[in-house]
C-alpha cells in the first residue's frame, strides 16, 4: 500500500504546474514520509506491548500529520476543480460565441439567397413580361410598336430575337 501511495504522488506531481500546487504535492510526500515512520514506530510499540506510549506517537503525531496530508490533498483537489469549472466556463463561452457565429452565417446566407432570388427572378420575369406586353399588342393587331430590346445573353435573348423577326416578316407580309 505505500508503494501504491509513493508511486501516485510521483505519477501526479509532474502534472501540477502551479507552484502552489508543487508546494502541497511536496507537503503531501513528506508528510506521507513521516506518517509512514510514525505508523512503524507504532506497529513496533505495539508488537512489543507498548500501548501507551503507541497510542501517545498515533494521537500527537500521526494523526496531526494524516490531517495535514488530508488538508493538502483536499487543496489540490479543490484546485483542480477549479481549474476544470474554468475550462468548463471557457468551453461553454467559446460554443456560445460559435453559436452566435453560426447565427449570423445562416441568416447572412439566407439574406444573399433572397437577394440572387430575387435578381434571378427579376431578369427573367421583366424580359417575359416585356415579351408578353409585345405579344398583345401584336394580337390587337398593331405591327408598328417598337422592337422588344432584352440585354440578356440566354434563351430570352434568343426569344425576344425571334419575335423580333416574326413581328417584322408579319408586318412586311401584311405590307405586300
Amino acid at each position: 500500500r505505500r508503494n501504491e501511495i509513493t508511486s501516485t504522488i510521483n505519477n501526479v506531481k509532474p502534472m501540477m504546474t502551479s507552484e502552489e500546487i508543487q508546494a502541497e504535492m511536496k507537503s503531501i510526500e513528506d508528510n506521507q514520509r513521516l506518517y509512514t515512520q510514525y505508523a512503524d514506530e507504532i506497529i513496533n510499540l505495539v508488537g512489543r506491548d507498548k500501548i501507551e506510549q503507541a497510542q501517545k506517537i498515533l494521537f500527537e503525531k500521526a494523526v496531526p500529520v494524516n490531517q495535514q496530508i488530508q488538508q493538502s490533498i483536499n487543496t489540490v483537489v479543490d484546485y483542480q476543480k477549479n481549474l476544470m469549472d474554468e475550462g468548463s466556463d471557457n468551453a461553454t463561452k467559446v460554443m456560445n460565441r460559435s453559436s452566435l457565429l453560426i447565427i449570423f452565417a445562416v441568416l447572412i446566407g439566407m439574406v444573399v439567397a433572397i437577394a440572387l432570388s430575387i435578381y434571378i427572378t427579376r431578369n427573367i420575369t421583366f424580359p417575359l413580361r416585356r415579351l408578353t406586353e409585345a405579344a398583345n399588342v401584336i394580337a390587337e393587331g398593331d405591327l408598328t410598336g417598337e422592337k422588344v430590346e432584352v440585354n440578356t445573353k440566354d434563351e430570352l435573348n434568343a426569344l425576344a430575337h425571334s419575335f423580333n423577326i416574326m413581328k417584322e416578316n408579319l408586318w412586311n407580309l401584311i405590307s405586300n
